[in-house]
């Protein structure tokens, strides 16, 4: 991203479900234009009824070259493509074919060898979510260490991990 001097800016858009095409691509324009970096669909949305991925990434992604353009900086549209096994280079192919340039994938759901699938055919940035790591990370006397999770997951090829509350000590 080009970002040596300050935070970069990450958002969700909300409302997380409901929202139209257009409105979730107007949201993520405004908020780019107003300074945000990655603008991100939330982690409960991926390719619905109401918010068909091929639409959502195609109106985001003309928004975000808009907004790149008027601001001169990179932003980044992070598409949700978490679904069945069997959906997901398909979902990822039109994600980025219409303007995502990075993909979002709960991958504990979807599984690890899903991620290592998908990393060895996309290109573009993956970003996993915290899908299940309170229960396997913070019950006392069962679980596995969010080190160990975290590591797994960087292993199956994800670029990011989101990860909000990570005690490490």
């Amino acid at each position: 991203m080009q970002v040596y001097d300050r935070p970069i800016f990450f958002g969700v858009v909300k409302p997380n479900i409901g929202l139209s095409p257009d409105d979730f691509a107007e949201l993520a324009y405004q908020s780019w234009l107003g300074g945000l970096d990655i603008a991100k669909d939330d982690e409960m949305l991926s390719d619905v009824p109401w918010s068909p991925l091929r639409d959502r990434a195609d109106k985001a992604g003309k928004a975000r070259l808009r907004a790149e353009e008027i601001t001169g900086e990179k932003k980044i549209y992070l598409a949700n493509v978490t679904d069945e096994v069997d959906q997901l280079i398909h979902l990822h192919d039109i994600a980025v074919e219409r303007g995502a340039n990075a993909l979002m994938i709960n991958g504990m759901t979807t599984g690890l060898s899903a991620i290592r699938m998908l990393r060895r055919h996309s290109r573009a940035p993956l970003v996993a979510h915290f899908d299940l790591m309170a229960p396997l990370t913070h019950i006392s006397y069962f679980g596995v260490h969010a080190k160990v999770m975290t590591k797994l997951q960087r292993m199956a090829g994800f670029d990011v991990i989101i990860f909000p509350d990570l005690a490490l000590g």
